[in-house]
């Protein structure tokens, strides 16, 4: 999904991210099966790093969580870059995932979302993380 086919899996790396990522509301780091969605149940996330010497190719975010009895997993999150993590800006359980360090540059609507092509936030009816900018 999202790599070309001129890529094969023994290219990929994919592991958990939770000693880079950050929930930065709460000050902790996010760790294994902690509750991204804001459901009540574990999630798991996922970092798929871009084949070495491939450092143009974004990285893809795969967040998995339990739906009905079973693993399910959200549209893939295209990121790129070193600084990302996980916030949840309005305070409604459910973190957004931020792709960027310049926090400053952010306009913010009345809930206290920002609005920016760097920001995630989960469209639980699309079943997918959207960007703040599209909504």
């Amino acid at each position: 999904m999202g790599r070309g086919s001129d890529i094969s899996i023994d290219d990929v790396r994919i592991e958990p991210i939770y000693n880079d990522i950050v929930e930065r509301s709460l000050g902790k780091h996010i760790t294994p099966f902690s509750d991204i969605t804001g459901d009540g149940l574990p999630d798991l996330v996922l970092q798929e790093y871009p084949p070495p010497g491939n450092h143009y190719m974004p990285f893809i975010v795969r967040i998995l969580s339990i739906k009905n009895g079973s693993v399910f997993e959200y549209e893939p999150i295209e990121a790129g870059g070193e600084v990302y993590y996980f916030v949840d800006f309005n305070k409604d359980g459910v973190l957004e995932f931020v792709n960027t360090d310049s926090e400053s540059n952010f306009v913010y609507s009345e809930d206290g979302m920002p609005i920016s092509d760097s920001v995630w936030h989960l469209e639980k009816d699309q079943n997918k993380y959207i960007r703040t900018s599209n909504k």
